[in-house]
């Protein structure tokens, strides 16, 4: 995997933000990246004429919100690292989006849930961030601590589901983290959701034992992989099956505490996830650690 060179953190002054500010500086200095810190100063103009009175005031804003950005980055780093400090003025995922453009950011790093959303709910812009930046978004959690212990990766075998393997298996190493290798899929005997009967301990007997057997290939093959770069990492592989894969995936996350999910997206400006349907947006809604989104080859968004 490349490393991230151009880090982008935005900062919003909650919890979360700040705990995603303690990450990107760790990643920043094992991948001697260069670190954006930004504030995007929430203003929506109604048209381009602002008056000579709120383009004082905004420029006043401008010189507090930074004097605070660097004070609250400042306070979080140990030692000299490459920073670049940008308070923007406006829509926030715009600008957040036009500033990853203008350095050709690799990473983008931001709270899961901002100052006015909902504990442990994904905020909306962080949301919006994940299905639209053409770039790997790590949402980070206001209960984030370092250094991780379990990191699980979400997989489905494509080539962006293996980014994401590389990506979680890099932060692992750095970690000295077990990485999780997590292959989820419903029985096909539960496909419609039947609800009218008991359906648990029933399968269909068509070719699922070789199915079964084939998918655990896959995971060791993906072991062997990251191995070859990593060979001392601790990692494990799960294949889970569960009426439905977001249940089977989250359970997975919540029976070993995982402290980062990882996972690939597909599509242009819809988070069709790895997984079927709407699974993913459940995951990164929903999830109780962090999540990094990995974005594949050729994503492109136009504002």
């Amino acid at each position: 995997m490349k490393p991230w060179k151009y880090i982008v953190v935005a900062i919003d002054y909650s919890e979360a933000s700040r705990a995603a500010l303690r990450e990107a500086v760790r990643i920043a200095r094992w991948n001697n990246s260069s670190l954006h810190v930004a504030h995007v100063v929430n203003y929506h103009r109604k048209n381009e004429d602002i008056g000579e009175e709120y383009s004082a005031a905004i420029t006043i804003i401008r010189d507090k919100a930074e004097q605070k950005l660097r004070e609250i980055t400042l306070s979080e780093i140990e030692d000299f690292i490459d920073i670049e400090y940008h308070i923007m003025v406006g829509h926030e995922f715009r600008e957040i989006y036009q500033l990853t453009q203008d350095i050709n950011a690799d990473l983008l790093v931001l709270g899961s849930s901002g100052s006015d959303s909902k504990l442990n709910r994904t905020g909306v812009i962080a949301t919006k961030c994940v299905r639209k930046m053409p770039l790997a978004v790590y949402l980070v959690r206001n209960t984030h601590e370092d250094p991780y212990e379990d990191i699980i990766v979400a997989t489905d075998f494509s080539e962006t589901s293996e980014k994401a393997a590389m990506a979680a298996a890099e932060i692992a190493f750095e970690n000295n983290s077990t990485l999780h290798l997590a292959h989820a899929y419903q029985p096909a005997i539960n496909f419609a959701n039947y609800s009218h009967c008991e359906m648990n301990g029933t399968t269909v007997p068509t070719n699922h034992k070789i199915k079964i057997e084939t998918t655990e290939g896959y995971l060791a093959d993906l072991k062997a992989l990251l191995k070859t770069s990593y060979p001392n990492l601790r990692i494990k592989t799960a294949l889970l099956d569960q009426n439905r894969v977001s249940n089977a995936l989250s359970a997975y996350i919540d029976e070993h505490n995982a402290h980062l999910t990882v996972l690939g997206t597909r599509g242009r400006t819809a988070l069709k996830s790895i997984l079927l349907g709407t699974t993913a947006e459940k995951i990164i809604r929903d999830c109780p650690c962090s999540v990094l989104a990995i974005k594949p080859d050729g994503f492109s968004y136009k504002t």
